[in-house]
């Protein structure tokens, strides 16, 4: 299935504001069941510096630098994804909260997959 999704953030200020930074996770990511086909990210006003990278978790992040003053912002997220049907596991075959909540206080490890995260 495809999906076209879009992300409208809108700011409106009570008086000008000279300089904004942003660091916006808009964008969607490539995984076993998802397949990203296109991405845009747009800002009004236009950014003088945009970086893009990843986080901890894998997560895309654009950092934005707006030096125009402004009274609003605008940012427009607009994606089209294909999602891929997957099966289920039986509630059965999975631990229960109990056992994720006790793995996860037992845990020593922060690593992005570590079930401390979900807390």
């Amino acid at each position: 299935m495809i999906y076209e999704v879009t992300h409208v953030t809108r700011y409106a200020y009570r008086s000008f504001v000279p300089l904004t930074r942003c660091v916006l996770r808009l964008t969607p990511v490539d995984g076993p069941y998802q397949r990203v086909l296109a991405h845009a990210l747009m800002t009004d006003p236009a950014p003088a510096e945009r970086a893009e990278g990843v986080d901890f978790h894998g997560n895309r992040v654009t950092r934005l630098t707006i030096r125009t003053a402004h009274e609003a912002l605008e940012i427009r997220a607009s994606s089209t994804v294909e999602v891929t049907a997957r099966d289920l596991p039986k509630p059965s075959a999975t631990p229960s909260w109990e056992m994720v909540a006790a793995l996860a206080a037992g845990s020593r490890s922060i690593a992005p997959a570590d079930p401390v995260h979900g807390l």
